[in-house]
């Protein structure tokens, strides 16, 4: 009995996962909203940066909210504040409520902060339910249905609603609050049994070595406190690469590139078309970045010997990709398909770093004040989007002619300014590398 409710519990997670990530689909109705409410394109960055900042800002609050009050409560949480906000933003585009970038923002919010519920209540009940020997996987599993959670939706537009936003919105509401609603009866916590928890393999202290085994260096356990943390350089680099990782502003704007790279002649289909394409393969790309990149950690760390901080670097340096090929409007002449290549970087750059967020987070920091660390890193992102978005829709306003904006100069100069700050975070995670590289291994 046990057994079944914590499978149906994983089960319930996995599809709340999958709702939990519903504000990856926002580039699919940003240009319906920009014309629909008449906004400009500072406006349209300004609601999707307020919408992804919910999703950092909010943790201060729905992690000791979850701690407190339990999955159940959380999960109601959830399914409150993600409905609610697409049926406000469902009923502004009926004219019965206002419509202002204001109001707008604050319905993004509402999903950005029920989305985190969602993700916190999923993420927490499944590290009680299961041993350390088999959380990785099931993280995981749960990750790559967060992933995907943007390549379900997009194929719904593209398929059911191309060319009507206001039914597409309605079935983002009534969706989110069935599965939100349903798990709140399922994710539920399934605590391990005296057995498994005096069993020493399950246990989160070393193995038992047995006379015969070779003993393995091992780094050094760090447990900071707080102000250990703040003194610490390396917290400092690896803030400064948090806040300004790349992926969020792309996704934001897709569709825009999309109508610049296509031109005035482009239907309205053709570009729902294109963008449902670029968001399923940020989604996919995005998923497999964060299973292969949390997978092949442990390979690099235990087999190889080298540090995690590694895979920092790599996905740096894949999220550099698309901004190089954006930015380089003079030389490369951007397509379609050459888009497609630099939505498949994006997913893998981005799904890596957040894939390695929770592992690395515990490598440069411990466990013993792990949450405050997550905390003080993931709280100040919302800079770091606000910063980019702002960047972003700053240079394509300049570039405006009328109403619309086709051509490399709707988004060729913003993506250099990015590319500049891109180039920064690659020589800091070369620096936390190296730093990490040459301490001491006992």
């Amino acid at each position: 009995m046990r057994e079944t409710h914590r499978m149906l519990s994983l089960l319930a997670s996995c599809l709340v996962m999958l709702v939990a990530g519903t504000l990856a689909t926002y580039s699919l109705i940003s240009e319906s909203l920009r014309k629909t409410f008449k906004l400009s394109m500072s406006e349209i960055n300004l609601i999707s940066a307020v919408g992804n900042t919910a999703l950092y800002v909010t943790f201060i609050v729905i992690g000791p909210f979850y701690d407190k009050f339990g999955p159940r409560m959380t999960m109601y949480l959830a399914t409150i504040l993600v409905s609610l906000g697409y049926i406000l933003l469902w009923l502004s585009y009926q004219h019965l409520i206002d419509g202002s970038t204001i109001s707008l923002s604050l319905y993004f919010f509402l999903v950005g902060a029920g989305s985190n519920a969602g993700y916190m209540a999923s993420l927490g009940v499944c590290a009680v339910n299961y041993t350390k020997k088999v959380s990785g996987i099931v993280v995981g599993t749960l990750l790559l249905f967060y992933g995907i959670s943007g390549t379900v939706y997009s194929q719904i537009f593209a398929g059911l609603f191309p060319t009507d936003v206001k039914g597409f919105v309605l079935t983002l509401a009534t969706t989110t609050f069935a599965v939100n609603l349903l798990g709140s009866v399922f994710v539920e916590r399934v605590p391990l049994g005296t057995l498994h928890e005096e069993h020493p393999l399950l246990q989160d202290g070393p193995s038992p070595q047995t006379p015969d085994a070779p003993v393995i260096p091992r780094r050094q356990s760090v447990n900071l406190t707080p102000t250990q943390m703040l003194r610490s350089s390396s917290f400092w680099i690896y803030l400064f690469i948090t806040i300004w990782a790349q992926g969020l502003c792309y996704m934001s704007n897709v569709t825009t590139i999309i109508i610049a790279i296509l031109g005035p002649t482009a239907t309205e289909a053709q570009v729902a078309t294109q963008s449902a394409l670029q968001i399923t393969l940020i989604s996919v790309a995005q998923s497999i970045g964060r299973l292969f990149f949390s997978a092949i950690s442990d390979v690099v760390v235990q087999r190889l010997k080298i540090d995690r901080s590694i895979l920092l670097l790599l996905a740096n340096l894949i999220a550099t990709l698309p901004l190089l090929l954006l930015s380089m409007s003079g030389i490369v002449s951007m397509t379609t398909g050459l888009l497609a290549f630099c939505s498949v970087c994006v997913g893998l750059g981005f799904g890596a770093l957040g894939g390695l967020f929770p592992l690395l987070t515990k490598d440069f920091f411990g466990t013993q004040f792990y949450g405050t660390a997550c905390s003080f890193l993931l709280s100040p992102v919302p800079i770091g989007i606000l910063a980019s978005n702002i960047i972003f829709s700053s240079f394509y306003n300049l570039a405006l002619d009328g109403s619309d904006c086709f051509g490399p100069k709707c988004y060729s100069s913003a993506t250099q300014v990015l590319l500049a700050i891109q180039i920064l975070v690659l020589l800091l995670s070369m620096i936390l590398f190296y730093q990490r590289s040459h301490q001491k291994l006992t």
